[in-house]
């Protein structure tokens, strides 16, 4: 049982497991390369030593985490859960963050899409709800539309069954 499965209420049940769209990985692992083929050409050209090479090295070290792993951790450690009662998102490597949403208090479910969202499939949902917090969005959905529907027809169910005497 994951992290995640023990914070669920009872009864309750995950629908949807998402993280971003892998497209924000794209230039993270793009630079991977770059990166150290520009550390590899400095080594080659300049004056040698190894006090020089080290310290190209360590550049590259530095700059391959900032602009790939950082990203990579953050990309890893986000999630969009739906479940049959609420919405829950969570992220964060050192200082985390989670917002959760019961269906009950969503009044708008919404997403936009970009033209390159189109053409990868995924895009921004967006949740208007009537608590203190107003609107939650979420940015790089996988299956956007296919979300917004689920959601939309989770939180008819979720009124369903409110609406039913005992529960």
């Amino acid at each position: 049982m994951g992290k995640l499965e023990r914070q669920l209420g009872a009864g309750e049940q995950i629908v949807l497991n998402l993280r971003p769209h892998w497209r924000r990985l794209v230039l993270p692992m793009a630079a991977i390369p770059v990166l150290v083929g520009l550390a590899a050409f400095a080594i080659g050209i300049g004056p040698g030593g190894k006090i020089y090479d080290w310290a190209i090295i360590g550049v590259a070290v530095v700059l391959l985490f900032w602009f790939s792993l950082l990203p990579y951790l953050r990309w890893h450690a986000t999630r969009y859960v739906v479940t049959n009662r609420r919405v829950i998102y969570r992220a964060g490597i050192v200082t985390k963050i989670g917002r959760d949403v019961p269906l009950y208090r969503l009044n708008d479910v919404h997403f936009e899409n970009t033209i390159a969202d189109r053409l990868t499939g995924s895009g921004d949902l967006i949740l208007e709800s009537a608590g203190e917090q107003g609107q939650l969005r979420f940015t790089d959905v996988p299956r956007v539309e296919e979300v917004q529907r689920t959601i939309n027809r989770l939180s008819e169910e979720d009124d369903q069954r409110r609406r039913r005497p005992g529960v």
